[in-house]
C-alpha cells in the first residue's frame, strides 16, 4: 500500500533517532511513503528527547564518521529535508500534561493524524 504521507514520532536522540531516520528511509526508498512528516518536541522534557538540532546533530556526525554507507545515508537523509520529502514538526503538546484524548482540543497534531488515516483509506 503507498501512503503519501507518514508520521513517525521520534522521541529519543542517539541511536533511537538514527532508526527512526533509517525507518523513515526505508519508506522512501520502497515508495511506502512519498513524504515523511516526523513529529518532535519543540523542548526536551527529558534529557534524551530528540529535537530538530539533534536531527542536524546526527546528520552532521553521520557524514564525517568515515564509514562509507553511513556517510551516504546522511547526504541523502539531508537531500530529503532539503526537497521538503523528510518534514521536522514539533508540536508543544509532547510535553504538555494532556492526555492523547485531548489532542483536538489542545493541537493541530489530530488534523494531521486524520489526514494520514484518510489517505489510507481508513474512516476516522
Amino acid at each position: 500500500m503507498h501512503i503519501a504521507t507518514t508520521y513517525p514520532l521520534p522521541s529519543s536522540a542517539g541511536l533511537e533517532l538514527l532508526a527512526d531516520l533509517a525507518l523513515a528511509d526505508y519508506l522512501l526508498a520502497s515508495r511506502l511513503a512519498a513524504c515523511v512528516v516526523l513529529h518532535g518536541k519543540a523542548l526536551p522534557w527529558f534529557v534524551s528527547d530528540a529535537l530538530s538540532a539533534d536531527v542536524d546533530g546526527l546528520l552532521t556526525a553521520a557524514a564525517e564518521a568515515g564509514t562509507p554507507a553511513l556517510s551516504a545515508a546522511a547526504l541523502r537523509w539531508r537531500d530529503y529535508l532539503d526537497q521538503g520529502r523528510w518534514v521536522w514538526r514539533a508540536d508543544a503538546f509532547w510535553t504538555t500534561p494532556h492526555p492523547y484524548a485531548w489532542m483536538p482540543q489542545a493541537s493541530s497534531l489530530i488534523d494531521d493524524c486524520k489526514r494520514m488515516l484518510c489517505q489510507t483509506g481508513m474512516d476516522v
